[in-house]
């Protein structure tokens, strides 16, 4: 009986060891994946390895037919990288020698069994060899009730080949297996294409069970990720296979460019430089190199500035080499420098595209009156907008307003500092995001006639500077101011009060034959009267018939020049007392009245 047994598993292993043509042999039971724990050959390049699998590598996410979630990964393969391998040599053909069958000498006592019997090595039915006597059947009935396994979804990965030839390729494969008691429902699998290798496009598949295969690029359009969808349902112990192909990466060049401004900003009629950079990061060549810089509207280039673009060709662009081009270029009004781009292209490399870095543009406005006269107070306003259509930010804007000469400083808005050695007023802004308004206001007195110019400035980090001007025409006129007061108010009857009245020339012309004339209050009486210019020159007067106060006119007052009268009268009863002053010059066709009245008691 122990020979049979040992027949029939040394025939077993024949028979299964010759019907396997996958990269698995089974070996007492266990498996053997090629690719997976393959010891290095002592030709491949050190440190060069495909290694791929394991969680977050190669995962699979299903769900029971609840909808319950569930992960599994697989396990991890190490394969040595060959620069170059030797071609195999072909086995050599051998005729097998038929098997050798013995008879034993001695045929042991067979048990109620089911066994095998073998013949030249050949394999018969199974026969049933039965004892005279039968027991008696008893059977023993019972419910039970076992729950079903969940799914479970297990992975396995392996290679066909134990080591990547860089002139040849590797195909990895997963085997996904339910070894659960339920089905498995909207499996997918995902694996991460091992570093150092490239995916060969189209390759990716499954069988026995249809995928919806994606996949997932870097920005070089290089596949990182591929997606098997399996919809299912995946029964229990039924298998699998998902498969790609990777080879060794193939030198490749890779182009960038850059373009840059200088200097970072100008104002229209000024000139700069645009400056363009084509670099090959690559390892290998690129051939067939066109960079075609786009010249916008309102920049002017080789006289025109309608839009041009210029082409440069370069045949071959070698790895870390860079090619530079200059273009000279002049502002004009509503040009944008962030509006020229450049584009590079090539046979055998990805096109790639690049401008100059988007920087804020600015606009500032200075408004104020035209025309005052004399010393009338101007107010200018500042307005600063931050008009850029792509998402710039001004950074650290600061606004300085150089106030026109000859006129006095007055007031400014939202913390404005003045400084008088330079005569101007400084705001810091701050930053100004796309679309933000900042509005000011200043204040001046002019001292003189003729043409006021004030003179904004706004300058941000970017290196941005505009500026604009306000333009106000001060007329001269002759302008009195007058103003009276009296010394004594109320004032005792029987005692005495003042009048003073000053009058200045406000004007910037000069005042031409002026004339007071007062009349003192009905119950009063005259004590006396005086007047005098600036440098305390008299001014003599008299009295009329009616009583009034007659001064000499005066024949010139110059501008900024003041006279100052005073009329002293004696109050003889109790009633409501006003003086009144009448003035005339040339230069005015109305005569100007002044009234100060006084109570007595």
């Amino acid at each position: 009986m122990k020979l049979m047994m040992l027949l029939l598993m040394v025939g077993i292993f024949w028979m299964t060891g010759c019907q396997t043509n996958s990269s698995q042999i089974t070996v007492l039971g266990e498996q053997v994946e090629l690719g997976s724990s393959t010891p290095p050959n002592p030709t491949e390049n050190p440190g060069k390895y495909v290694v791929n699998g394991g969680p977050g590598s190669t995962e699979a996410v299903y769900s029971d037919e609840r909808g319950a979630r569930q992960i599994a990964s697989s396990n991890v393969v190490r394969i040595p990288i060959l620069e170059k391998c030797e071609e195999p040599k072909p086995p050599e053909l051998v005729a097998p020698e038929p098997p050798k069958f013995e008879m034993p000498e001695e045929i042991p006592e067979l048990e109620l069994d089911t066994v095998r019997y073998l013949m030249a090595g050949n394999a018969f039915g199974n026969q049933t060899v039965a004892k005279a006597v039968h027991p008696p059947e008893v059977r023993y009935e019972t419910q039970a009730v076992i729950p079903r396994r969940p799914p479970q979804i297990e992975l396995k990965k392996f290679s066909d080949e134990d080591k990547l030839c860089c002139d040849r390729s590797l195909q990895f494969r997963i085997r996904f297996t339910n070894i659960g008691g339920q089905d498995a429902y909207n499996v997918v699998i995902s694996d991460i294409v091992p570093a150092g290798v490239a995916y060969l496009e189209e390759t990716a598949g499954s069988e026995p069970y249809f995928a919806q295969i994606k996949t997932e690029r870097d920005a070089e359009e290089n596949v990182q990720k591929i997606i098997w969808e399996i919809q299912g349902p995946v029964p229990p112990e039924s298998s699998g296979e998902i498969f790609y192909t990777v080879s060794c990466p193939k030198p490749k060049p890779k182009l960038s460019c850059y373009v840059q401004f200088e200097p970072k900003h100008i104002q229209v009629g000024e000139e700069g430089q645009v400056i363009c950079r084509v670099n090959n990061t690559g390892v290998g060549s690129a051939f067939g190199v066109n960079l075609s810089i786009y010249i916008p509207e309102a920049i002017e280039y080789n006289g025109q500035f309608l839009g041009t673009q210029e082409n440069f060709y370069i045949a071959e662009l070698l790895p870390n080499q860079v090619f530079e081009k200059t273009l000279k270029i002049k502002m004009r009004r509503g040009g944008r420098l962030d509006n020229i781009t450049a584009r590079v292209t090539s046979s055998n490399s990805p096109a790639c595209d690049c401008s100059i870095p988007p920087t804020p543009t600015l606009t500032i406005e200075k408004s104020g009156p035209r025309v005052i006269t004399n010393r009338i107070p101007i107010e200018y306003t500042i307005v600063v907008k931050n008009t850029s259509e792509k998402d710039t930010m001004a950074t650290n804007c600061l606004l300085k307003d150089r106030l026109p000469d000859l006129a006095t400083f007055k007031l400014a808005s939202e913390g404005g500092t003045y400084d008088g050695n330079d005569h101007t007023v400084t705001w810091y802004l701050g930053n100004l995001a796309p679309g933000a308004i900042a509005t000011r206001t200043v204040t001046v007195i002019p001292q003189k006639t003729g043409t006021f110019v004030d003179h904004a400035q706004v300058t941000c980090d970017e290196g941005i500077t505009v500026y604009d001007t306000a333009r106000t025409v001060v007329r001269g006129i002759a302008a009195l101011q007058v103003s009276s007061y009296d010394t004594e108010d109320p004032v005792e009857i029987g005692r005495t009060t003042t009048y003073v009245i000053e009058v200045i020339n406000e004007g910037f012309q000069l005042v031409t034959d002026l004339k007071l004339i007062d009349t003192i209050p009905a119950t009063t009486s005259l004590v006396g009267a005086s007047a005098a210019d600036a440098a305390g020159n008299p001014i003599e007067h008299e009295v009329d018939e009616e009583g009034r106060v007659v001064f000499h006119p005066y024949p010139a007052l110059a501008v900024g020049e003041k006279l100052i009268y005073k009329i002293t009268v004696k109050v003889n009863t109790k009633s409501q007392l006003k003086n009144n002053a009448a003035i005339t010059y040339n230069e005015f066709s109305k005569t100007i009245i002044v009234e100060e009245p006084t109570e007595s008691y």
